[in-house]
């Protein structure tokens, strides 16, 4: 059995074929029907995008961006600190070479976690 640590959404189903684009279905990914088992214990039916294998590269790691969203998601989610430790933080990463797209998320996750940190502050 396979196990991954994430987070389960409820997406309104007229909302499914946005998603799809924004997760690139047909470029790359697939989707697929799994059983989840949430911390409950109780299982629920769900959908995920995995990568097409004809797709794989061997070497190809994220930006540095995408890896703090990552990062920042599991921690905001509370993913097990180990979980994060493991499988998340030992991840190579690269400077992404388009230096606007750079810039521009990571003003995007600067502004976020600046608003969780003052979500969390007026609770």
């Amino acid at each position: 059995m396979d196990r991954v640590c994430g987070v389960v959404y409820d997406i309104p189903a007229s909302k499914k074929q946005i998603l799809d684009g924004f997760e690139g279905l047909g470029y790359g990914y697939e989707a697929s029907a799994v059983v989840v088992t949430l911390q409950t214990g109780a299982k629920l039916a769900a959908h995920t995008y995995v990568a097409d294998p004809k797709f794989i590269r061997e070497g190809l790691v994220p930006y540095s961006w995408y890896k703090a969203y990552v990062h920042a998601g599991a921690v905001e989610h509370g993913l097990p600190r180990e979980y994060i430790a493991e499988f998340i933080e030992p991840v190579v990463a690269k400077a992404d070479p388009d230096n606007e797209r750079h810039a521009e998320e990571t003003a995007k996750l600067r502004a976020w976690k600046a608003k969780v940190v003052a979500d969390f502050r007026t609770k």
